[in-house]
């Protein structure tokens, strides 16, 4: 997918990025769920916090430089924030969130009432 599918993507999903530092983050939409994946290389989850306040969803954290005993670091130190805009179609009741190898991916359930759905035609 080019950058200009992807930032369609993002603009018709109900998430928008309202965030200054800039996390690589990637949005996927299906039809029972929107899934957020954000790249947390050297992050661990007592680091980072997530938030639901009404619609707004803030990621923030921090990676701390290593002490001295640790050696050599290739990774810096940073704080950051990233705040999503939540459309009222998500089911903020059953989001979900999980870090794993330096990637958080948040799933954003999509209520089944508002699900495209077929309808059958009767004679």
């Amino acid at each position: 997918m080019d950058s200009k599918s992807q930032d369609s993507l993002a603009q018709d999903a109900p998430l928008k990025e309202c965030g200054s530092f800039s996390l690589p983050v990637h949005i996927f939409a299906t039809q029972d769920e929107y899934l957020v994946e954000v790249e947390m290389q050297g992050i661990d989850t007592e680091a980072l916090e997530i938030v639901l306040d009404g619609n707004d969803l803030t990621i923030s954290g921090r990676r701390s430089p290593p002490s001295a005993e640790e050696g050599s670091w290739t990774l810096d130190a940073l704080h950051f924030r990233r705040l999503f805009k939540l459309h009222e179609q998500i089911d903020v009741q059953k989001i979900n969130a999980a870090l794993h190898y330096g990637l958080l991916r948040l799933r954003f359930p999509i209520p089944e009432q508002v699900q495209p759905r077929k309808i059958s035609i009767t004679e």
